[in-house]
């Protein structure tokens, strides 16, 4: 049975489309970081270039919506490398700025070579592109964050085999031509729609899980109420709150305690347990900073992978007494999930009546001390000197 063009077009846009919205919805309820906003932003751009080729499939003669479907693909390719790169706490801007330089170049060729090879303009340039784009993405979930992510792997594979099928189709293109046997079996449009569809849904599928495990980790949409006194916030308002604690505290004379948990050996248990294990510790950290670190103590992420707690304390005895406290509510916590396989866990603690009152330093002072903790070297909680 041949199908006309029009009608693989729309098929292939009825399950973007409806496989964006999936993962724009799913973003938008947890409010996601980076990384999310900028897949959402690959979506979108994949949804526009469904739409600009269905223009193109209803009127052949539009130039217009090849290149700004030529363009959007590249976009749509590009977004998803980029949210790799922000899940791997990758900086993005100057990647994006080529994403956006490479997509414009190839809707310009569109334009540009439309004269003389028509419906096929600017295809070579945006073949390489996504070639380029997809290697990339695929390099990204093989490293870093990713890499601990199960779930990344078929993701990763998904972007290695839309690299080599765009490769094969540039060299096919230059050397067969496009009415090649060769070409029309494996690369033709409707081979490349049904390809597209099926690379779309397990990209759709792998990382709504890829953001449901990152939004788990730093406590999903129940963390939104930052403001509230009993959750961990995120880093930069735990930091914005620390200055503010140092301020008051520093005013009146008071003693502030500092205090940077040390997770060691956290990758070789991804490694050989799998990121739902490393999940469960992560909740249990929380949980375990969260109970032992004082009523009236403020508790926030500290990196990609540190928590602390920071509170007015009576005596420098005082606060490391409260930092025991913390340690065995952790020790607790971590033991009841991980069925005997503990990392090794320390505490450091800095006082502002060492340190002073400024935040970042008091901060720094403490991983140093929750380092050497974590060590063996010495007991599991350490003062900073």
């Amino acid at each position: 049975m041949i199908v006309d063009t029009f009608t693989v077009s729309l098929y292939t846009a009825l399950v973007i489309v409806v496989s964006a919205a999936l993962f724009l919805i799913d973003t938008i309820r947890r409010r996601d970081a980076a990384a999310g906003q900028l897949w959402s932003l690959g979506f979108l751009a994949a949804v526009l270039t469904t739409m600009f080729y269905l223009v193109w499939a209803w009127q052949p003669d539009t130039s217009w919506a090849v290149a700004a479907g030529n363009a959007s693909f590249v976009v749509a390719t590009g977004g998803m490398w980029l949210g790799c790169r922000a899940f791997n706490g990758k900086p993005v801007v100057l990647a994006g700025a080529f994403v956006a330089v490479t997509s414009t170049l190839v809707g310009a060729a569109t334009v540009w070579e439309w004269d003389a090879l028509g419906d096929w303009a600017g295809a070579v340039w945006m073949f390489v592109s996504l070639a380029v784009l997809a290697t990339m993405a695929a390099v990204e979930c093989f490293t870093g964050e990713l890499r601990r992510g199960r779930v990344a792997r078929p993701l990763g594979i998904v972007y290695s085999i839309q690299a080599v099928y765009y490769a094969a189709r540039t060299v096919v293109f230059l050397v067969a031509g496009v009415d090649s046997d060769l070409f029309q079996v494996w690369f033709s449009t409707a081979m490349t729609s049904v390809f597209t569809v099926s690379l779309t849904i397990t990209a759709v599928v792998c990382t709504s899980v890829l953001q449901a495990t990152r939004s788990r980790m730093r406590g999903g949409p129940g963390a939104a109420p930052v403001a509230a006194m009993f959750v961990v916030r995120p880093q930069e308002v735990f930091l914005g709150d620390l200055r503010e604690l140092c301020r008051r505290a520093e005013a009146g004379e008071e003693l502030v305690a500092v205090a940077a948990v040390h997770v060691g050996d956290l990758d070789a248990i991804v490694e050989a347990f799998g990121t739902d294990v490393a999940d469960e510790l992560w909740e249990a950290l929380r949980a375990g900073v969260l109970d032992g670190a004082g009523t009236l103590a403020i508790v926030g992420e500290t990196g990609a992978r540190s928590i602390g707690a920071a509170w007015v304390a009576a005596s420098p005895a005082g606060a490391r007494r409260q930092a025991m406290s913390l340690y065995r509510s952790l020790f607790a916590e971590l033991d009841a999930v991980s069925g005997g396989v503990l990392p090794g866990i320390g505490v450091g603690v800095a006082l502002s009546d060492l340190s002073g009152y400024r935040a970042t330093e008091l901060l720094a002072l403490a991983h140093e001390a929750a380092a050497r903790a974590a060590s063996g070297e010495t007991t599991a909680v350490v003062l900073a000197d």
